[in-house]
């Protein structure tokens, strides 16, 4: 079995069961949001079943926002119903033990996480960045004819350039490329500027003039 099949498997099955136990947090907590709305007359008995709807699923609401786009409302909208929620599944523990109100904190904070996991299992994996050191620099030569001609190509300027490390060039890794003064003033009349030619040799503007100081 290879790995990619493997971490398939795994993730399904760890989806699966956070799926499984968010439902059962959820039908505590709705059970015991619904009671304390009744016992509280929060609201009419005939309404009751929709308290637990309003507080977790506003919650899980905004929740699903702040994967999408964190926002400080969206943060608000959800830290209000979660804090009632878990509110009222406490009181519905009644004056019981420190450890059943415990518990009865349970159903919500652990549906919120349960969905939370999902979410961060089914979100794209981000490959892993490349360290610099990873980077190695190709070599390029430039062919006798291209240095008879005094042409230099785009890409082997480019790639001769870069040094792997995203630094800028040096005045002396500059001269092996712009030999003289009229290459330089060739660069300059192609490209037009000497900020041009410094993007294309991938160094300073200032070095360039110093290589032009140091062809002169």
């Amino acid at each position: 079995m290879d790995s990619q099949r493997h971490f398939r498997i795994t993730r399904a099955l760890a989806v699966i069961g956070l799926i499984a136990t968010g439902a059962a947090h959820g039908i505590l907590s709705y059970d015991a949001i619904r009671d304390t709305a009744v016992a509280t007359g929060a609201v009419d008995e005939s309404l009751a079943w929709l308290e637990p709807i309003a507080l977790d699923g506003m919650a899980l609401t905004a929740a699903a926002v702040l994967w999408i786009r964190p926002s400080w409302q969206a943060r608000i909208a959800f830290a209000v119903p979660a804090a009632l929620s878990v509110w009222a599944n406490i009181a519905h523990a009644g004056n019981g033990t420190l450890l059943g109100q415990a518990l009865a904190a349970v159903p919500p904070l652990g549906l919120y996480m349960s969905l939370e996991l999902v979410a961060a299992q089914l979100r794209p994996r981000e490959p892993a960045p490349v360290e610099p050191a990873q980077l190695k620099p190709t070599p390029v030569s430039l062919n006798k004819a291209t240095e008879n001609s005094g042409e230099l190509e785009p890409a082997a300027v480019t790639a001769v350039a870069a040094n792997g490390n995203g630094h800028f060039r040096k005045l002396e890794d500059l001269l092996p490329l712009v030999p003289d003064q009229h290459e330089l003033d060739r660069l300059v009349a192609k490209h037009g500027s000497d900020s041009a030619v410094a993007r294309e040799l991938q160094t300073r503007r200032q070095t360039v003039g110093r290589l032009r100081k140091k062809l002169a």
